[in-house]
């Protein structure tokens, strides 16, 4: 483990630590509570049924009809009460998880959507693949993991404390006769076997199960590009059918697909030999007891009952002892899941380091009830803040104003020099300058999701919208679409209507609540349409246009600035693009690492 690093059993700690410390976790320690009662119950009937075996064999032995009668008439009331109390307590732990895992998802959706870590989150040190797998297949597989880890080993203590208390009651004197040693006396001879067989085959299963770790975390990783490069390809379909790109998209898929197969086919070969050693360790463990005890059932001192009850509990013993040996694949599997969500958690924690502002003085501590889910109290020192991300941006200005700002990529090369210029209220303003010199790289660094470069942003404190060249559009009916990010049920729906007609959609009006794949059941001209129609709902105080218009023509283009100029008069427009005409349609234009260039009209 390098220096820095936490543990799995740490770093799963700190995932698990912040739910059941929260003041709302009530219900789920009830839940804790009530499945340690059932497994102590299932273990009790387990203990139950151990003594009844005894019995009943010996009255079997010595053909005891009445003693045989009663036991046959107690049998259903032991199994009764095993099959309850572990039906039950399995219910319990499934609510336990189900409700574990609704936080958990929750706390992890918090991370991966606050501070635009969902886009920074590419940028992080920390390498880091298929976020939305970590949170959809982690989450689960996690919760699930330590639940049924936590509950086995629950299990395995209490009965390795109830079963070797038989055993070494069965074991007597513990004499065993020896080749060319004779008799041999050690108490507790049964439980020392279970204890001396269970270690030999744990250390031997170690060694051959051991790689199966950063298999399963490489599994993971690449069943999530196989799955990615699918996904990719279904929402390109339409570019790819154009391109004719089916052989070149077929071939990437293959390619990923042998990756997975490779992996694959070492996780069979390493389960193969870790099946053969299991097996061996299960299979070879029947016999021992009988080993140890057989000589002592021949002498007369033990009965038949007295012995199969020896190999009951024996084989309870080993269990116990044996639970990483019976665990050994879903604790790799675990421990991989572990690691791939700690990482998770720490990119995105990484991704709100950006801009790290001084805590005001005034605000108490964070309780624990606030505490979100960073690994902090995982981690010996924090990650660190991403490299080259100076942007100050400040809220509270009563312009929008940029103050010698310059853009760097991530690797903190340059890409836009120097700009300074405002944009007051009522004011439209075009940015200009040759395609590469970072004019959209500005624009995402007024919203906030760019943090790399230097200078100052100072942003107005009023509802802004930013519109891209590609129209997002969410999953949803096309009211949601319009309406985005705004709830729709917050709009009234004559609004959405209207804004529609205006834009030239007129004919998408009875589609408002049909759910549809809108990205692609549109083109890209109506789709830049919907996003004009959306800052007629919105009706921001602040709008950044970037190549907003580029599948437009120009009367088109030209309709939509008009509808912004009469229909969000007193808006701040900052807009960016290549159309000629754009010029006619803004008060004056910047160019990047210029001030201010005056132009003779507007609209």
């Amino acid at each position: 483990m390098t220096s820095g690093q936490p543990s799995t059993l740490r770093t799963a700690w700190a995932l698990t630590r912040p739910y059941f410390a929260s003041s709302r976790a009530w219900k789920s320690w009830v839940l804790v509570v009530a499945v340690i009662v059932f497994n102590i119950a299932v273990v009790s009937f387990e203990v139950l049924m151990s003594e009844w075996n005894r019995r009943f064999f010996n009255a079997a032995q010595e053909r005891n009809l009445a003693l045989f009668s009663r036991e046959l008439m107690i049998f259903p009331l032991v199994l009764a009460g095993t099959i309850a109390s572990s039906a039950l307590g399995g219910f319990l732990g499934q609510l336990l998880r189900l409700q574990w895992r609704a936080w958990l998802t929750s706390q992890c959706l918090g991370l991966w959507m606050k501070d635009h870590a969902f886009y920074r989150i590419r940028w992080s040190t920390t390498p880091l693949d298929n976020p939305d797998q970590r949170i959809s297949d982690g989450v689960s597989a996690f919760v699930d993991g330590t639940v049924s880890l936590a509950t086995e080993l629950l299990s395995s203590v209490l009965a390795l404390g109830s079963f070797a208390t038989i055993l070494w009651r069965l074991s007597g004197d513990g004499a065993l006769r020896l080749p060319s040693l004779g008799v041999v006396q050690i108490p507790g001879l049964l439980v020392w076997g279970a204890l001396v067989y269970a270690g030999i085959g744990t250390i031997l299963i170690h060694r051959v199960g051991k790689p199966l770790v950063p298999l399963h975390f490489q599994h993971e990783r690449r069943e999530g590009d196989f799955r990615f490069a699918l996904v990719n390809v279904r929402e390109n379909s339409e570019v790819v059918a154009m391109y004719g790109g089916e052989k070149a998209e077929r071939a990437g898929l293959e390619r990923r697909f042998r990756a997975l197969l490779d992996n694959a086919w070492s996780i069979i070969k390493r389960r193969l030999g870790l099946s053969v050693a299991t097996s061996t360790y299960s299979n070879a463990g029947q016999i021992i007891p009988w080993l140890l005890a057989g000589q002592r059932y021949f002498a007369g001192a033990l009965k038949f009952g007295d012995v199969t009850q020896a190999v009951g509990a024996f084989g309870h013993v080993r269990h116990a002892l044996s639970m990483i040996v019976n665990n050994y694949v879903a604790l790799a599997s675990w421990r991989a899941t572990v690691n791939r969500l700690a990482g998770f958690a720490l990119a995105a924690r990484e991704t709100r380091d950006v801009t790290p502002a001084p805590p005001a003085p005034d605000l108490p501590p964070p309780s624990r009830e606030g505490v979100r889910l960073t690994l902090v109290a995982g981690m010996t020192t924090p990650p660190p803040a991403l490299l080259g991300a100076s942007i100050v941006r400040v809220l509270g200005s009563n312009e929008l104003r940029v103050i010698d700002l310059a853009t760097k990529s991530p690797k903190n090369s340059d890409i836009g020099a120097p700009t300074s210029f405002e944009v007051a209220p009522t004011e439209r303003v075009l940015l200009v300058g040759p395609a590469g010199s970072g004019k959209s790289t500005l624009l995402r660094a007024l919203s906030g999701v760019w943090p790399f470069g230097s200078g100052r942003v100072e942003v107005p404190e009023v509802r802004s919208l930013f519109i891209s060249e590609r129209t997002y559009l969410p999953l949803g009916s096309l009211r949601d679409a319009v309406c985005y990010p705004q709830p729709s049920s917050e709009v009234a729906p004559d609004a959405v209507r209207a804004a529609l007609v205006q834009v030239g959609l007129e004919r998408l009006v009875p589609a408002l609540e049909e759910v549809a794949d809108w990205s692609h059941d549109l083109c890209l001209g109506e789709q830049q349409r919907i996003a004009f129609a959306r800052a007629l709902v919105v009706r921001p105080g602040l709008l950044v246009l970037d190549e907003a218009t580029s599948a437009l023509d120009e009367p088109s283009e030209a309709a939509m600035y008009g509808l912004v100029a009469h229909e969000l008069p007193h808006a701040a427009v900052l807009s960016a693009g290549h159309s000629t005409g754009l010029k006619l349609l803004h008060t004056r234009t910047v160019s990047i690492g210029t001030f201010v260039t005056p132009i003779g009209r507007a609209f």
